[in-house]
């Protein structure tokens, strides 16, 4: 009998300051003789911050973006086709659903069995990175995708987000190896920014930034090129030893 996993929408936006805060915030604060504080910098609420984001939280999370409705809500979802789709046990969903309760990132209710609801709170503000302008009338806005347009003048946002296709969702929830975890989320905001803002032909990363927001026993070069040669299946990845980078 086949593993039952979950169907995930075919594209998925997701704010860079959550991408941002999942792949570990830099301690490197010292740039251009002037300091700069990621946290500060994207917006980053203080529950966002102080959870500890392991591997199993962080696809959780990934997953519920990628699930929910423009509301952040999922009307139902089964914890075991959740744990299947995330490789963890029925039991560290639970545990997660708890954790991530009590840091108020997300709502959830047992509906029967192993079927429960999830609401994400904040959803535009926290997951999107979108927040209505000031002038605007609050009462009559409802989220819709249309409204992404680049014409649109109803949000703002501090940091942007990144569109994840469904295949990229489903190769991020099935890497195993916590840092490597990291090192693709920040590599999918690099190339967000780089490439798709900036309108670079490619995005670089470089061997600092990368140590920076690692564990110091995982964070010297020969560790990150043996994961960042693994993320293949996700980038085009070329190490540029010269210039101590890789795009």
């Amino acid at each position: 009998m086949s593993i039952q996993k979950l169907s995930l929408k075919r594209h998925t936006l997701i704010a860079n300051k959550l991408l941002i805060a999942m792949s570990g915030l830099s301690r490197n604060t010292k740039r251009d003789n002037s300091y700069y504080y990621e946290k500060h910098s994207f917006g980053l609420a203080k529950n966002f911050v102080d959870i500890k984001w392991t591997g199993s939280l962080m696809k959780q999370i990934l997953a519920y973006v990628a699930k929910c409705n423009s509301q952040g809500h999922i009307s139902i979802i089964s914890e075991q086709e959740l744990a299947n789709t995330i490789q963890c046990s029925v039991r560290t969903v639970q545990n997660n659903n708890k954790l991530l309760e009590d840091y108020d990132i997300i709502r959830w209710d047992r509906l029967w069995g192993d079927y429960i609801q999830v609401s994400l709170n904040n959803y535009l503000e926290d997951f999107l990175d979108l927040h209505i302008k000031e002038a605007a009338d609050v009462q009559n806005i409802s989220y819709n995708p249309e409204m992404l347009d680049e014409d649109n003048n109803t949000y703002t946002s501090k940091g942007g987000y990144t569109s994840v296709s469904m295949e990229v969702i489903y190769q991020l929830l099935a890497i195993k190896n916590i840092n490597m975890l990291r090192l693709a989320l920040r590599a999918l905001y690099v190339y967000e920014s780089d490439v798709n803002v900036k309108k670079d032909s490619e995005a670089l990363l470089s061997y600092t930034e990368v140590k920076h927001i690692l564990p110091k026993y995982i964070g010297y070069k020969a560790a990150i090129k043996e994961m960042a040669s693994k993320l293949s299946t996700i980038f085009r990845i070329d190490v540029l030893e010269n210039d101590n980078s890789f795009k």
